[in-house]
């Protein structure tokens, strides 16, 4: 099968897994009683402004910590967790390095070219 087939078969695929979800979701709200839906929802209201709080705080804690790290330029441990400190990457102008290689072959040695990669997203098509 051509690849833009398999594209296509996958696209479909994709489709059917979020309407049998979105079925299964309408299905087990139908057979649940309203009154226990409003149970749940007030349940998750409940545990959302918990579940917020936390969310909240664990980032702020994961910045400062973030922030300590990057200024003692060292990982450190905790008992549970480790930040992990990293080297600034160092980039390069390729468009500049591939004129100046041209001029300058001999640079080409140092040269590493990688491999190839694919992402697959959905086609943002404009409404008809």
């Amino acid at each position: 099968m051509i690849t833009e087939l398999k594209l296509n078969r996958l696209a479909v695929l994709k489709e059917a897994l979020a309407k049998v979800q979105e079925e299964k979701t309408l299905e087990i709200r139908g057979a649940t009683p309203q009154h226990y839906l409003d149970r749940i929802a007030e349940i998750e209201g409940d545990y959302q402004i918990k579940l917020d709080g936390l969310a909240a705080e664990i980032r702020n804690l994961e910045k400062q910590i973030k922030d300590e790290v990057i200024a003692k330029g060292e990982t450190v441990n905790g008992n549970y967790l480790q930040a992990k400190y990293s080297k600034p990457r160092i980039t390069w102008d390729g468009k500049g390095l591939i004129g100046y290689a041209t001029a300058n072959p001999e640079i080409n040695r140092f040269k590493k070219v990688g491999k190839p990669s694919v992402s697959i997203v959905k086609i943002k098509r404009k409404a008809e």
